[in-house]
């Protein structure tokens, strides 16, 4: 259900992208407003519709359907010398750190939660260039109304489309965030427009390509930021470039963690991660995790005791590696998947995560007072301890490939 049971080397023929290779970027963007973030708000487009060029807009108990504007743009590869056009973005390099933000919570301060904002929806199509091009279908929540908000990039679990998490992500972007979830697509369920051919078939389960999601997810990071800086772009004006999360599940939490906190993929963009049900995966991404070398990234790690499929364990050892800030949220009762996409253990994620991001990414830790009140349940408890509560099941994390 979430997670690849069988890994191996990256299969022959498929690029792996580092942070420095070329880009080259054709972004269609369709987008239409939802109405409010309740759990009962109405379910997007499947991710069957995620790579088509045009839609139209639709707005909850409107009679008519506008069609919305179609923008591409076309952004050439960093390694050639061709001048790049007059609209492109450029991109900082990915070593570019970004001082935090000097926001800080005042006393009596009411700060934004689940069901603050009402929220609107954009989908992108994002062309991650190289030898191969990479088509990352990518669905964008954000608030309504003007203003910047930190971005949350979401990454989804194997062989679960994005779809199956949508109210989480929309109860995010109701508490104040901008909240992009890319399709992976050689690790996401059909149907979809972009499939995977071998000689016994399509859309076959490619678990060998989440070594290319590292690099992927910083590709969708950068492409958001610099969509946010195009006057003509729906994202304009909406995201903070220096307020950036990254939160996950199964191994879309793997991902997560990589690119914030592994010496191979670590990412300076990155501020804060949340891992649900993820685990470390250094015999397959490389490097080092939480190394003295890197700046300290504050973690939320999610898990439930009774989640088979990634193993409490494995949380445990990523929670017990990691300096502080640093947050542990237990689930009970609930499997691998339904604790993230079925309530009442999904609104306690949602807010705690929300509360999570917040203190860490608008540097106001007042969201995290009291959180105990939210997520101190029958089914769930939360804990700063420098290690984790004691866990049942395997005590080590067998994630070798």
């Amino acid at each position: 259900m979430g997670r690849g049971a069988h890994r191996k080397t990256a299969s022959p023929g498929r690029r792996i992208v580092t942070a420095g290779a070329g880009l080259v970027l054709a972004v269609g963007i369709w987008y239409g407003v939802a109405g409010q973030s309740e759990l009962s708000s109405g379910p997007l487009p499947s991710p069957a519709t995620l790579g088509r060029s045009a839609t139209t807009t639709t707005r909850p108990h409107a009679t008519t359907n506008t069609p919305a504007p179609t923008t591409t743009t076309t952004r050439p590869p960093a390694t050639t010398t061709t001048p790049a056009p007059t609209t492109t973005t450029t991109r900082p390099p990915a070593t570019t750190t970004t001082p935090p933000p000097a926001t800080t919570s005042t006393p009596g301060e009411r700060l934004p939660t689940v069901g603050t904002f009402r929220v609107a929806t954009a989908r992108l199509t994002l062309i991650e260039g190289g030898p191969t091009p990479q088509p990352l279908p990518t669905t964008v929540w954000y608030p309504e109304g003007k203003g910047e908000h930190p971005l949350l990039v979401f990454s989804q679990g194997f062989w679960e489309p994005v779809s199956a998490y949508q109210v989480l992500l929309r109860d995010w972007a109701s508490a104040g965030f901008v909240v992009a979830a890319p399709t992976y697509p050689h690790t996401d369920p059909p149907p979809h427009p972009y499939t995977r051919s071998t000689p016994t078939g399509t859309n076959i389960r490619d678990a060998d390509d989440i070594v290319n999601h590292p690099a992927e997810l910083r590709f969708v990071i950068q492409s958001v930021l610099a969509d946010a800086d195009e006057p003509d772009n729906v994202l304009f004006g909406r995201v903070d470039a220096a307020e950036v999360g990254v939160v996950g599940h199964s191994d879309g939490g793997d991902v997560s963690l990589a690119v914030a906190a592994d010496s191979a993929d670590f990412t300076p963009k990155v501020k804060a991660v949340a891992v649900l049900s993820g685990a470390e995966l250094p015999n397959f991404f490389g490097g080092e995790y939480f190394t003295p070398k890197l700046p300290s990234v504050p973690l939320l790690a999610v898990q439930s005791r009774t989640d088979v499929v990634n193993y409490p364990s494995c949380s445990v050892q990523l929670y017990d590696g990691a300096p502080e800030p640093k947050w542990y949220l237990q689930l009970s009762g609930v499997s691998h998947l339904a604790g993230y996409t079925t309530a009442p253990s999904r609104t306690v994620v949602a807010k705690v995560v929300a509360r999570f991001f917040t203190a860490e990414l608008t540097n106001r830790p007042s969201a995290m007072t009291g959180i105990s009140s939210v997520a101190d349940t029958t089914f769930s408890s939360i804990s700063d301890a420098t290690v984790a509560p004691a866990q049942p099941g395997p005590s080590a994390c067998d994630e070798t490939p």
